[in-house]
């Protein structure tokens, strides 16, 4: 499958760990972070900090990290390759008016923040499925010994 967003997930080097813990530590401590490059010092505004500290976590970790702009129209493209459903099975959702879309000329656009409540929703509705199918198998004592 070809990634349509702006560009693959970012994964760290093994010889990066103390580095990301270095940078982890420092965003999550310091109210006040700087970046100096060239001789030019910079103050980094809190949004960027928190970015920074989650990104450095999720890297530590072994998680690749993908950075997602919230306020980004989709194509059905993408935001299929987002939700992992086919894009005839997108259009669809968007049709039956499960997911809001807007019309850009002929073509239909979603707003990330709706891509993503569409797919949170969908997994809360999977476990809840999930819990259900489990309890009413102990219920009826399918995986007793």
């Amino acid at each position: 499958m070809t990634v349509t967003l702006d560009r693959e997930p970012i994964a760290a080097r093994k010889d990066d760990r103390d580095a990301l813990r270095a940078v982890e530590a420092l965003t999550q401590s310091v109210a006040e972070c700087q970046l100096t490059a060239g001789g030019t010092t910079v103050e980094l505004p809190d949004a960027l900090r928190v970015v920074l500290a989650l990104a450095a976590r999720e890297l530590l970790r072994g998680n690749r990290v993908s950075l997602l702009p919230v306020e980004r129209m989709l194509t059905t493209r993408q935001a299929a390759e987002l939700l992992n459903v086919s894009r005839p099975y997108l259009i669809r959702l968007l049709e039956a008016g499960r997911i809001p879309y807007e019309m850009v000329g002929t073509h239909r656009r979603i707003a990330i923040e709706d891509a993503l409540r569409f797919r949170a929703e969908r997994s809360a509705h999977r476990r809840r499925v999930l819990r259900a199918l489990s309890q009413e198998a102990d219920e009826l004592g399918i995986y007793e010994e």
